[in-house]
């Protein structure tokens, strides 16, 4: 099996408008990364959905804060991300692992709202690094930025 260069693209949401506006078509960019604010997205594929504000991004799929290097940011990776581009809300599904600062989390899918810093974790797996606290359960949810 052959694998497939990944390659960049670096979006902005400041210029989504402008690129509505001016009706450039996603399927133009041929580069499997985006860009916002905040947030950058990676993975072997990524389409954009316009009419549901979403990009799908599959295969070796990694999103991660901008500005902050692993320790100190959060890094998520999966098989499949669905990314949410007005609401800032996450589905992500199968192999999953959520790292921030020195604490994992892996689970089978989530839903995750990435402003608040809140989610829901099916079949997931919880080490806190700071009080070496390991937790699992069939559904872990994440309260706020701190818990």
């Amino acid at each position: 099996m052959g694998l497939r260069p990944r390659t960049t693209l670096l979006f902005f949401f400041r210029l989504c408008p402008i690129f509505i506006i001016m009706g450039i078509s996603w399927s133009a960019f041929a580069d499997d990364k985006i860009q916002s604010a905040s947030w950058e997205l990676s993975a072997d594929r990524l389409t954009h959905d316009q009419d549901q504000g979403k990009f799908e991004a599959e295969g070796n799929v990694v999103l991660k804060e901008l500005g902050k290097t692993h320790p100190n940011g959060i890094e998520l990776n999966a098989d499949k991300i669905d990314y949410f581009i007005h609401t800032q809300h996450v589905e992500a599904v199968g192999n999953l692992r959520l790292k921030e600062r020195y604490d994992e989390l892996t689970a089978a899918e989530a839903k995750i709202d990435l402003e608040k810093q809140t989610g829901l974790f099916s079949n997931a797996t919880l080490f806190r690094y700071e009080n070496n606290l390991h937790l699992s359960g069939d559904l872990l949810e994440k309260t706020g930025k701190h818990t």
